[in-house]
């Protein structure tokens, strides 16, 4: 079977989210404060829950693998409709 790259470089985008690390470091310290694993075990849900998640949306995956995606461009002024309708500064 052939290796997919990228594969490992999406899983650790996704491991390593902001987001998603600061679910599973809250329910880190929130059941070493309150002594309760249920917490932790909870937090841990929630932490593989989101990384999930982010595995499945396409977007996320786009982004990991290519980069940013390019905003649209937006067209020339000439091409957008009379020169009458566009507002013209007070100096003119």
């Amino acid at each position: 079977m052939a290796a997919r790259k990228g594969v490992g470089k999406v899983l650790g985008r996704a491991a390593m989210g902001p987001l998603n690390l600061s679910v599973l470091g809250a329910a880190a310290v929130g059941a070493i404060a309150l002594a309760s694993w249920p917490i932790g075990a909870l937090g841990g849900a929630a932490y593989v829950a989101l990384v999930a998640s982010d595995l499945s949306s396409a977007e996320f995956i786009g982004r990991a693998l290519f980069g940013r995606v390019r905003p649209a461009k937006l067209p020339a002024p000439d091409a957008i409709g009379p020169s009458s309708t566009r507002s013209r500064p007070s100096w003119r």
